[in-house]
C-alpha cells in the first residue's frame, strides 16, 4: 500500500492510495479515489487526478479547470490544483487536480438504457430517472435542461463559458442530482474577448461537432461567449426529447449542417419545446437567448398540459368570431340563447384567452406582442380576465412582479415605473374598467389602481385597501391580505 498525502488549502490535506484506489485512467493522467481531511478531522471523498503528460498547454488547462471553484448543485465542485516538487536532480513537479467525488452514471449512458456504474451497480434513483424518461420524455428532458442551465448560469455569472456541453459531460448522480462536469476547455470570457479574432480552418475546433455552435466550429474565439453555451444546451435539449442528435453522419457532414442548416424540428411533438429549441440554436448569435437565465425563464414558462396552438395568420377571423360571441352574450336577448349554446360560446372565449395568455407570459418578444394584441381585442370586447391583463401590462411593476411583467414590458416598449404620463392614463383607464366589471372583486387590479392615488388622496387609498383586504380574505389570499394590512398601518 502506497499512501500519498497532499497538503491543501486552509490546513486541509488530501490522501489517496496510488496502487489500489484507481477510478480511471486515460491519456492525460490517472484518477484516484481519495479523501479530503478538514482541520476538525472531517473526511470527504474526493477525486484526485494526477497529470501524466506535463506539457505546458496541458498544465495550464488543468490549472484553469481547477480554478473554477463554484459551489452549485448542478456543477462538479473543484477544490484546486496541488503542485508537488520532487527532491530529485531534475526537480520535477507532479500536478494533482482535486475535485468532488461523484457516484452515478453519465447521462449519455442513461438515455441509452445503460444504468450500471463501472462496478455493475444500479442505483435506485437512476433506475427511477430512466423510467420517468422513457414514460414522459418531454417533461424529463425539460427538467434535466433546467438543472443544466442552473449550473451554466452559475458558470456564466462567474465569467466562464463551458464550451463542451454534451451528455458525456453530464452525470446523473446516485443522490438525485444532475451535474455538469469537465471544465477542461472552459474559458474566462474577458480573456477571450481581449484576443484578436483568429479563425482556424473550418473543422478544426475544440468540443464536439454534434453540439458545437457555428462560432465554436469556426474557431472564432473572439465571438465565443454565453451564446455559445446556449446553443449547445439547445442541441442537448433536442437530443433528450427526440433520442438522437439533430445532425448525424461524418464529421464533415455534421460541421456543414451546424454552419448552414437549421435543426430539423418536425419530430418534436411539443410546440413550446420546439419554439425554445429553435431560438436557442439559431445560427446568428443575436437571435438566440441573450443569456442562460432567459433560456431558463422560457422553460419555466412551459404550460402543462400543453395548450392548443393556433395559426396567428387567422387571428383576425378568430378575434372577430370571439367579438361576436361576446356581443351575443351581452346584448338584450342574448341571454335567451339555449344554455348549451351559451356554454360553447363561453368556452370559445376562454380558449382564446388561454392562448393569448400563454403567448403574453412567454419571454419571446414576438410571442408577447401577438399575445398582447389578442388580449387587447378581448379586453375591448369586455372580457374581464383580459381587461385585468391589459391593465396590469400598462401599470407599474410592483414588488414581486418583476419576473411576471418585466419581459412583457420590455417587449412592448413600456416603462417599468410610473414615469410616463400617457402610460399612466392608459393604466388608470384599464384598471378602473377591471375593477368596475368585477364589482371590486378583482382586488389585484384595485391594488394596482390604488398606487396612482397615494399621496394625492390617501382617504381614497385607504378605502381601496380596505376593499382589497376584504376581497383577498374571501379569495383566501393570505399573502395579499397581510401585505395590504401592513401598508395600511404606515398610511
Amino acid at each position: 500500500m502506497s499512501t500519498i498525502r497532499l497538503q491543501g488549502e486552509k490546513r486541509c490535506y488530501y490522501e489517496f492510495d496510488n496502487e489500489k484506489n484507481i477510478l480511471g485512467e486515460g491519456g492525460m493522467g490517472v484518477v484516484y479515489l481519495g479523501k479530503r481531511v478538514a482541520p476538525n478531522g472531517t473526511e470527504t471523498k474526493v477525486a484526485i487526478k494526477e497529470l501524466k503528460i506535463k506539457e505546458t498547454e496541458i498544465i495550464e488547462r488543468a490549472r484553469r479547470e481547477a480554478s473554477i471553484q463554484l459551489n452549485n448543485d448542478n456543477l462538479v465542485r473543484m477544490f484546486g490544483m496541488i503542485e508537488v516538487e520532487q527532491k530529485d536532480a531534475l526537480r520535477t513537479i507532479d500536478y494533482y487536480v482535486i475535485s468532488e467525488y461523484l457516484e452515478g452514471v453519465m447521462l449519455d449512458d442513461v438515455i441509452e438504457g445503460k444504468l450500471e456504474n463501472k462496478d455493475g451497480v444500479v442505483y435506485p434513483y437512476i433506475k427511477q430517472f430512466y423510467e420517468e424518461y422513457t414514460n414522459d420524455r418531454n417533461r424529463t428532458a425539460t427538467n434535466v435542461v433546467k438543472s443544466i442551465l442552473s449550473g451554466v448560469m452559475a458558470l456564466h455569472d462567474a465569467g466562464f463559458i463551458h464550451r463542451d456541453i454534451d451528455p458525456t459531460n453530464i452525470m446523473v448522480t446516485s443522490d438525485g442530482k444532475i451535474k455538469l462536469i469537465d471544465f477542461g476547455i472552459a474559458k474566462k470570457l474577458l480573456k477571450m474577448q481581449e484576443q484578436k479574432s483568429e479563425l482556424t480552418t473550418p473543422g478544426q475546433f475544440i468540443g464536439k461537432a454534434e453540439y458545437a455552435a457555428p462560432e465554436l466550429i469556426l474557431g472564432d474565439t473572439r465571438h465565443q461567449n454565453f451564446y455559445t453555451d446556449v446553443y449547445s444546451v439547445g442541441v442537448l435539449y433536442y437530443q433528450l426529447v427526440t433520442g438522437h442528435v439533430p445532425f448525424e453522419g461524418s464529421k464533415y457532414d455534421v460541421i456543414e449542417c451546424q454552419l448552414h442548416k437549421k435543426l430539423p424540428l418536425g419530430e418534436i411533438t411539443s410546440w413550446q419545446i420546439r419554439d425554445i429549441i429553435q431560438k436557442a440554436t439559431e445560427k446568428k448569435q443575436g437571435m438566440r437567448y441573450a443569456s442562460s437565465a432567459l433560456f431558463r425563464a422560457a422553460i419555466d414558462n412551459i404550460i402543462y398540459p400543453e395548450p392548443r396552438r393556433y395559426n396567428f395568420k387567422k387571428i383576425g377571423a378568430i378575434a372577430a368570431a370571439v367579438l361576436l360571441v361576446i356581443c351575443l352574450l351581452t346584448i338584450p336577448g342574448g341571454k335567451d340563447q339555449p344554455e348549451e349554446e351559451q356554454a360553447v360560446a363561453v368556452d370559445t372565449v376562454k380558449m382564446q384567452y388561454d392562448l393569448y395568455f400563454s403567448e403574453l407570459t412567454s419571454v419571446i418578444p414576438d410571442s408577447i406582442k401577438k399575445g398582447f394584441e389578442g388580449m387587447l381585442t378581448l379586453a375591448e370586447a369586455g372580457y374581464p380576465d383580459a381587461i385585468k391583463e391589459v391593465a396590469m401590462t400598462y401599470g407599474p411593476i410592483l414588488k414581486g412582479e418583476e419576473v411576471l411583467l418585466g419581459a412583457r414590458k420590455k417587449a412592448l416598449g413600456l416603462k417599468e415605473d410610473d414615469s410616463s404620463k400617457s402610460q399612466n392614463e392608459t393604466a388608470i383607464k384599464w384598471l378602473t374598467k377591471a375593477v368596475e366589471v368585477s364589482d371590486s372583486a378583482n382586488y389585484d387590479a384595485l391594488y394596482h389602481l390604488s398606487y396612482y392615488y397615494v399621496d394625492k388622496d390617501n382617504k381614497k387609498v385607504k378605502r381601496m385597501w380596505q376593499k382589497v383586504v376584504e376581497e383577498a380574505e374571501k379569495a383566501g389570499d393570505k399573502e395579499m391580505k397581510t401585505t395590504v394590512e401592513s401598508l395600511m398601518k404606515d398610511l
